[in-house]
């Protein structure tokens, strides 16, 4: 294993040098290493890198779940470049799988880049069009589309209602899911509707008492006191 990480890493190193030099460097920070063809030298890495992954995980299929999981641990600490790197390992395995396109989407919409983030999700939408929790992910992402990146009112009004038609799809498919309420709520509260707000924290809270975030509960009180049930 050693050696073979050994090789993995002086092919790099290789490409990285001056002589091996392309005229736009693959970025493994950015989904598809920023779509940047890749020379001769990265596809040896590559070959290499896959190669490795799948004896260590039994299968190509087996590894890029791997890859994803990783992905996700990162993505939940924070750390999202790494995430993102675990997520372009688990594509060189898999490229088409929809779940890297989910992870690609989640790691961009946190960055603010809300475009990319949406087209990314609709790619992993039409590879697995049923996958609800996909949905709700895309729809938090339509969400601060609206709030932060919407240049008009009418691109703010429809990043809204895509995000509500994406939430309904998904408690559809899986009305036990918490996050649909919890996502549902943010979309309510930045609409003014602090009503519906706090009939969708209830049933988040009823699922999961902490699938709402605490700093969500004060916001939604301050511009409406909790119903009483």
């Amino acid at each position: 294993m050693l050696r073979r990480a050994t090789v993995f890493a002086l092919l790099l190193a290789l490409c990285a040098s001056p002589c091996f030099a392309q005229p736009a460097k693959p970025d493994n920070t950015l989904p598809m290493y920023g779509g940047v063809p890749r020379s001769q030298c990265y596809q040896e890495a590559d070959r290499k890198l896959i190669e490795d992954m799948t004896k260590q995980s039994g299968s190509r299929e087996q590894a890029a779940e791997k890859a994803i999981q990783l992905g996700w641990r990162y993505f939940y600490r924070g750390d999202r470049d790494t995430a993102m790197k675990r997520f372009n390992q688990a594509w060189l395995l898999s490229p088409e799988n929809p779940d890297v396109f989910w992870g690609f989407g989640a790691v961009m919409g946190s960055r603010g880049k809300f475009d990319e983030s949406i087209k990314l999700f609709e790619h992993s939408r039409a590879l697995a069009p049923k996958t609800p929790r996909m949905l709700v992910d895309f729809a938090f992402s339509l969400i601060w589309k609206g709030v932060n990146g919407s240049k008009s009112p009418a691109e703010r009004a429809a990043a809204f209602a895509r995000a509500h038609g994406l939430l309904n799809e998904a408690e559809q498919m899986e009305p036990g899911y918490p996050l649909v309420y919890a996502n549902r709520a943010i979309l309510c509260y930045y609409q003014a509707d602090y009503a519906a707000a706090w009939r969708n924290v209830d049933q988040a809270q009823a699922l999961e008492p902490r699938a709402v975030q605490e700093d969500f509960v004060r916001d939604l009180a301050g511009k409406m006191p909790r119903p009483s049930k």
